[in-house]
């Protein structure tokens, strides 16, 4: 997470707030991204991540 943060020029607590409203928005549309894997796997199905 450090490292998506430094390259983002963010904090470390901002990349896990997106994250977790990420996964929220996938656990109210019934999709469940429970693990890193998952949610990695959706993201990139859904054209999020190359």
């Amino acid at each position: 997470m450090r490292g998506v943060a430094e390259l983002l020029g963010i904090s470390q607590q901002t990349v896990k707030s997106h994250l977790h409203r990420v996964r929220q928005r996938y656990a109210a549309s019934g999709i469940d991204v429970g693990n890193v894997l998952s949610l990695q796997d959706r993201l990139r199905k859904d054209g999020w991540l190359a």
